[in-house]
This record gives structure tokens, sequence and C-alpha cells, in this order.
């Protein structure tokens, strides 16, 4: 009866690991796929700000790129923030989803935005943003590529916080703000910052990265970058 037990717990223990490796595997193998996408259309003759991403996707928004780490891939936006949490960019399950922007936000202009990404304990999606509680990266590492329909934007990392998924007040602060509005933004996040450095700001519009924090209850990473 215990060798049965034993067995009974190795082969669950082996399917359990079949099953995370499949899931990072198809993980990569997406992101392979959009960025062999991405890469052989930026060579096309006809130019096409998407890459061709738009007719796999019509929610395709832009592509966003943190040099020196593995975030490198497309975002989109849904009809609603649920979309993409458990859907791949080809409308497939996945437990990693998709980079995604607020529901909220307006990007037919140029105002302030949200991209949601889930922490991975596989290393994928938005893994390599835990890193960023390393003060000493924000200085060495702390640019954001940015491209959309209307080109390439660069952002600076200059903000880290860890903030509650409940009463977050970041989903305010989405698109354009007054000058009142964005300097009372400002001063909250300098408050609650455990990293703010002041000398890599510039100015608005800000883009927020947002992914979980599993060292608190219900918590959230969140880093602030201004517009070059």
């Amino acid at each position: 009866m215990i060798r049965i037990i034993l067995m009974c717990c190795c082969l669950c223990a082996s399917i359990l690991i079949c099953s995370n490796s499949y899931r990072t595997w198809k993980t990569v193998n997406t992101a392979n796929t959009l960025v062999s996408i991405y890469e052989s259309n930026a060579d096309s003759e006809f130019w096409d700000w998407s890459h061709g991403l738009l007719d796999i996707n019509p929610d395709y928004v832009g592509w966003l790129t943190i040099p020196g780490t593995t975030v490198d891939g497309p975002v989109v936006q849904g009809n609603d923030n649920t979309e993409y949490l458990r859907t791949d960019f080809f409308g497939e399950p996945a437990s990693s989803g998709t980079l995604f922007i607020d529901e909220n936000a307006d990007m037919n202009t140029s105002g302030n935005f949200i991209v949601y990404g889930h922490l991975m304990r596989d290393g994928t999606m938005f893994a390599d943003l835990a890193q960023y509680k390393s003060k000493e990266l924000f200085e060495t590492n702390s640019l954001v590529r940015w491209e959309t329909r209307t080109g390439i934007r660069y952002y600076k990392l200059f903000a880290g916080l860890i903030v509650s998924g409940s009463d977050s007040p970041i989903r305010a602060w989405l698109n354009k703000q007054t000058p009142e509005q964005e300097k009372e933004m400002l001063d909250t996040i300098a408050h609650s910052a455990y990293f703010y450095q002041e000398d890599l700001l510039r100015s608005g519009p800000y883009l927020f990265l947002i992914t979980c924090d599993y060292q608190k209850e219900n918590g959230r990473l969140v880093l602030v970058a201004s517009a070059l």
C-alpha cells in the first residue's frame, strides 16, 4: 500500500512538472513566433506600423521593449481587463496571458497609460520586473521602448512602488492630467515609492508597468516611467 501511494505521488509530481514545462514551452514558443513575425515584417518593402500583427489580432496596440530584460513583445487592449488575463495573442488559452493596456486608457491621445502583465515564476512575461526592486537597476537599465501607430517613443523608469491591488489610485491617473493633477500624482508617487529618482524624471505622459508582488497580500509591483 505504501509503495502504491509513493508511486501515485511520484506520478502526480511528474504530471505537474510536465504540465509546468509545457506551459513554459508554449509561452516561449508563442513569444518567439511573434518576434519572428515582427522582425520579418520590419524588412518588408511595404511599411506596416504593426509589422503584420494587426492582421493577426485587431486588439494589437503596440510593441513594448525594455532592453536588457526579457520584456520584448506585443501589447493589446481588450474590451475589459479580464479578456487577456488567460488568453494569448492568438486567442488561445494560456496561463501567462498577454501584456495588455488598461481598458480605460485612451490610446488615441498622448496621455498616461498602464500596461499589465503576469509575474510568471518561469521567468516569462513581466517576471524580470521583479529585478527592479534593486535600486541599482533603475540607474543602469531604465530605458523603455514603445512602438505604436504614431511611431517609436522612449520612456525612462524613475520610480518603483509596492501597492495594494484593491485600493491603488493608479487607474485614476490614466489619460491626460491637468498640471494640478500631475503634481498631486507625482507627490503621491514620491511619498509611496521605495525608489524615486527625481533627476531621472522628465515630463509626461507617463507609463505605468504593473505586475504581481508575491511578498504582499494582493500586492502589485508598479514601475513608473516618464516620456523622453
